[in-house]
């Protein structure tokens, strides 16, 4: 009995343990989706099981399933640009809404290659979203970037980031849209779909582009649909400016004008020899004086009395030509535009339609430049493991203005001030041109010559210029995910520009008729009856492509890799044409070029005009037409990796060898490596730092790397322009440029030092960057035996330094608790960078060639001066400006004699300012925003009374003169020999007029403190807008140009003057926009 109970004991327990044995080896499948605050599933989440190895990731429905040997396991998520997740596992399947991280997702970089954590990366990164974008309006998005990215100068037409480091390539940043290098500019892109703009400013994170990343990269996302029922968004801009301040100009009153060429005429009456000369001039071509010399003249002389001569001053002193100008051809500017975007995200296609106009009436009558933008992005999820992008974008933009032939008499200053476009009764006056209008040729009815007169109110609106350009882009990624950790990519881009130009100058327009006349000899018309029409246009197509593999894994919780691989091609090809279509008729479409004998045209001596008219030097066969085109090939392959361990240490490295067609005489040249490495050190995650709650990041980086740049003009192989020569009708050939096989990319090495920062729970976050950029390589110039046909030679023999800071801050000084609270938030941005030319083989033979020459040791874009001693007047009482030598010793000798070197040049300082920054405050109340952008820019110089220095040495003054002018004349004969004349007395001085702007008195400095803009805004309630039927609407007044602070004497905007030569220019009038955005 026993052993039979014995044995059954034994089957049980066997029994159990072979029931038991699957219960203890089971593991627990869990499911479940995840999805944003918006409801919206999110692909590639990274599902982790604590405490294992176990993991997953959510597929192109945010939808994952994994298994655990737990029943309750606690599951860890992350996910770019959402704060990681503890969620514990539950039998029923899941719904898990990650949080968004407005920290991280503003930090995630993007650099085209890859897209990387910002605590993983090493590069000096600087990233603006949307949202920031959206603080103000402007037309395009350069003018946008300016203060909101530290060491990003928008100064004038110029962008450059951390300065210049070349003398003759391209110093603007590369433009990069989704992935793919663009050859458009960011004018091209909508501002409206940009979704985040990244810009790369070191080594580190620009060096992957190698040959075309010395001067920064700016890396643009646009927007993607993120909710899958139909997002509609509507943007209203309208902008109304001022009118134009010609005043800014500097121009004289008419009453002074008129009593300069007075006081100017006085001189030449009281010295004899200039007397004889006026007096030479007024009997073999009076006519064509000016019409005041005339009346002066014929008063002098007893011609007109002292009454009538008084009384024509005077109704000539009441005369406004330029106000009569602009009445006829200003108004105020009026831009508007409108944007209207459809996104949708659907199971498998998501996609993105956006449709943007702008209108521009310009500042003047019957102009306009308007532009239509249609874009598409689509993102079609073929399967599990294949994703297409796919998109094109469409520009038109077409424009109209004003047109001015050779002889158009149609500007603002063709005429003097003191005369009038209508005569006493109101009606159009009939004005002289360049022929006396009582010409007795012109009475020569067989010469068949055209009337020579103008009617300025006609002839103000008879030529105009029409110009269109389309630019479209297309694009396709194909995207494959073989495994989590693993994908591969092929893209392909193309870029297409076409631009054309239409100048019609109407056969009734001045400029026709002048020069109808002009080549009529011997009775002979050589220029055929009817209207000009030229004709330029041009084409540029561009493509790109490019294949990589990315591989991107976390090993063992701590050790985290990515890296990229890849081959790019790239093919650019421009060609452009012109061509000149004379005796043009509008109404048939036909011109009568192909009658004209152009060799006549050229050889022609004479005129039916007269003698004192000539067509000499008019006309050359390169009028006729022109063409030019440009091929070139590319070739890059390129690896970047970047591993970070345990959240805290971080090393990068990239490596690329570019190629091209334009070097490779010599192989050793033929290919330029580039490379860069970076290290980073998350200090926050340290045990140690865990203390400091107060710190979120604290992120130490150094990067060291070499990046390139290039000039498509400059090649190493012998090149040459085929024309048809105009004497003998042959073809020939003009050398550019002797073969060199030493030609090659330019260098940069840059090193780079940084903090970022966060503190306070994100409150304040910022950082800090030195950095030094040495560009070697450089082309430049140098001089060679001019035995071998040439006298200088283009050649990698220069060098130039770029040191400086950089300072980002920004603050949530005063966080709202509540939507109806109060809150200040700013952000500061500041950046010093010192530019020098550290090599240089090319110095200048002269000192005026010195004065616009580069010189070692200095900036790239210097300031130089001659040393400004005295005025002297001799006996007879002419002028003469005398310059200190280096030496100390003076001269009065011009500017290209012998006697003024190089070492007797100035240097003033540099052009380009050394400090710029802004500050930018937001004060919020309820659901009103109003906010600010001061910018400011410092330590450069400018030419700020270079009017002083515009002299005139003639018999008259033309058309206008400066307030400058009027210094000398008001002042007391002892006074007067202090200061600078003008007039005829100036007609001895050895100095040429155009040189006197090189001089030192009128330099002053650049530094200015503008508003910039000024925003007030508000957004409705949700309540409101959901009884409205529509998500979000907001509204926004806006000022820009609200007031300005400059540090110079004068007062002078710099902004304002052409900071080389002194040229004064208008001033950027101030606006208001008002802008609407409603989102569906």
């Amino acid at each position: 009995m026993r052993k039979k109970r014995d044995l059954w004991q034994l089957i049980l327990g066997l029994a159990f343990f072979l029931t038991a044995l699957p219960a203890a080896a089971q593991k627990y499948l869990f499911s479940g989706t995840v999805v944003d605050e918006a409801g919206q599933s999110l692909p590639g989440v990274a599902i982790k099981v604590m405490g294992t190895k176990t993991g997953t990731i959510t597929d192109a429905d945010g939808h994952f399933t994994v298994r655990s040997d737990e029943n309750t396991p606690m599951f860890q998520l992350s996910y770019l640009g959402m704060k990681n997740l503890q969620y514990k596992g539950s039998a029923k399947p899941m719904k898990i809404t990650m949080v968004s991280d407005a920290y991280t997702m503003q930090e995630t970089v993007v650099t085209g290659y890859q897209k990387l954590k910002r605590e993983n990366a090493t590069g000096a990164f600087q990233a603006i979203t949307a949202k920031d974008l959206d603080t103000r309006y402007m037309p395009d998005l350069a003018a946008n970037l300016e203060g909101k990215v530290a060491g990003l100068v928008k100064y004038g037409s110029d962008l450059t980031i951390r300065g210049t480091g070349t003398l003759n390539a391209d110093s603007s940043p590369l433009v990069v849209v989704d992935g793919l290098p663009i050859s458009g500019t960011l004018a091209d892109v909508n501002p409206y779909d940009v979704e985040k703009i990244t810009t790369l400013k070191d080594a580190a994170a620009a060096a992957i582009y190698g040959a075309r990343a010395s001067n920064g990269v700016i890396v643009i996302v646009t927007k993607r649909a993120t909710k899958e029922k139909l997002d509609i968004e509507l943007n209203t801009d309208l902008t109304f400016y001022d009118k134009n301040h010609y005043s800014d100009y500097g121009y004289a009153s008419t009453a002074d004008h008129l009593k300069v060429e007075q006081d100017n005429f006085d001189w030449i009456t009281n010295h004899p020899e200039a007397y004889n000369y006026l007096s030479g001039q007024y009997r073999h071509r009076g006519k064509l004086l000016s019409p005041i010399t005339q009346l002066m003249m014929r008063h002098h002389l007893g011609q007109v009395s002292d009454a009538d001569y008084n009384g024509t001053i005077a109704a000539w002193s009441r005369n406004n030509y330029r106000k009569e100008w602009q009445d006829q051809m200003e108004h105020n500017r009026f831009m508007q535009q409108y944007n209207l975007a459809l996104r949708t995200k659907g199971r498998y296609l998501n996609s993105n339609i956006v449709v943007n106009w702008q209108g521009d009436n310009t500042s003047e009558v019957e102009q306009y430049s308007n532009r239509l933008s249609l874009q598409y992005n689509g993102d079609l999820n073929v399967t599990r493991w294949l994703n297409l992008n796919f998109g094109i974008t469409l520009n038109n933009t077409r424009d109209k203005k004003h047109a001015s032939g050779h002889y158009d008499l149609n500007d603002l200053t063709s005429f003097a001030d003191y005369q009038s476009m209508y005569n006493a009764d109101g009606s159009p006056a009939t004005l002289k041109g360049y022929v006396a209008l009582d010409e007795p040729s012109l009475q020569n009815s067989s010469f068949g010559l055209k009337d020579e007169g103008v009617v300025p109110v006609d002839e103000l609106h008879k030529s105009f210029e029409k110009t269109r350009e389309t630019y479209s882009r297309s694009f396709v990624h194909l995207n494959v995910s073989l495994l989590p950790e693993l994908r591969l990519s092929a893209m392909f881009q193309y870029e297409d520009i076409s631009d054309r130009g239409e100048t019609y100058l109407t056969p009734d327009s001045y400029g026709i008729r002048h020069i109808y006349n002009l080549f009529t000899s011997g009775g002979v018309h050589y220029m055929p009856e009817g209207g000009q029409l030229n004709v330029t246009s041009g084409e540029q197509n561009y493509f790109t492509f490019r294949t990589q593999a990315a591989y991107d894994k976390t090993f063992a919780g701590k050790h985290e890799l990515n890296a990229v691989a890849g081959y790019e091609y790239r093919q650019t090809y421009s060609r452009n044409t012109q061509n000149r279509l004379y005796g043009y008729d509008e109404q048939t479409l036909t011109s009568a070029t192909g009658l004209i004998n152009f060799k006549d045209l050229i050889n022609l001596q004479t005129t039916d005009l007269g003698t004192n008219y000539t067509p000499q030097d008019v006309f050359s066969s390169s009028d006729v037409a022109d063409i030019g085109c440009a091929r070139h090939r590319y070739l890059s392959y390129y690896a970047t990796a970047d591993y970070t361990y345990d959240h805290r240490y971080s090393m990068s490295a990239s490596y690329r060898v570019d190629k091209a067609d334009l070097f490779g005489a010599d192989p050793k040249f033929r290919s330029r490596p580039l490379w860069s490495a970076g290290l980073g050190w998350n200090m926050q995650n340290e045990t140690f730092m865990k203390e400091f709650k107060w710190i979120d990041l604290l992120k130490v980086r150094a990067s060291y790397g070499v990046t390139g740049n290039i000039n498509s003009k400059y090649s190493s192989f012998l090149t040459a322009v085929i024309r048809t020569s105009d004497l003998y009708g042959d073809k020939v050939a003009d050398l550019n440029a002797p073969p060199n096989d030493q030609l090659r990319w330019e260098k940069t090495a840059t090193v780079d030092a940084g903090v970022d920062f966060a503190l306070f729970a994100h409150r304040l976050t910022g950082s800090v960057d030195f950095y030094n950029k040495k560009s070697t390589d450089v082309l430049s110039s140098i001089d060679v035996n001019p035995t071998i046909g040439w006298t200088t030679l283009n050649t990698n023999n220069a060098g130039v330094s770029n040191k400086g800071i950089e300072f980002q801050l920004s603050g949530d000084i005063l966080r709202s608790r509540t939507e109806d609270g109060f809150g200040i938030s700013a952000d500061f941005t500041l950046a010093y960078n010192k530019n020098k030319i550290t090599a240089l083989y090319h110095e200048a033979t002269s000192g005026v060639k010195a004065l616009d020459s580069y010189h070692k040791g200095d900036p790239v874009n210097a300031l130089y001066s001659f040393r400004f001693d005295h005025i002297g007047t001799d006996e007879d009482g002419y002028q003469q400006v005398y310059w200190k030598k280096a030496d100390g010793t003076t001269n009065c000798n011009s500017l290209y004699n012998d006697a003024f070197t190089v070492a007797d040049v100035e240097l003033n300082g540099t052009l380009d300012p050394k400090w710029s920054g802004s500050f930018t405050p937001t004060l919020t109340y309820k659901r009103f925003s109003l906010g600010g952008m001061f910018v400011f820019y410092a330590g450069n110089k400018f030419r700020a009374d270079a009017q002083d220095w515009d002299i005139s040495d003639g018999l008259s003054y033309g058309s206008y003169i400066p307030k400058s002018f009027l210094k000398y004349w008001n002042a007391s004969e002892e006074d007067r020999k202090k200061l600078l004349g003008n007039g005829y007395m100036m007609s001895r001085m050895n100095m040429y007029t155009s040189d006197l702007y090189y001089c030192d008195q009128d330099v002053a400095s650049a530094d200015f403190l503008k508003l910039r803009s000024l925003v007030l805004g508000y957004h409705l309630s949700d309540k409101a807008c959901y009884a409205l039927g529509i998500s979000a609407l907001r509204i926004r007044l806006q000022m820009e140009n609200v007031f300005t602070c400059v540090r110079n004497k004068y007062g002078i905007d710099p902004e304002r003057v052409n900071a080389k030569t002194g040229e004064l220019q208008l001033r950027a009038p101030k606006s208001c926009t008002l802008s609407l955005n409603i989102n569906f």
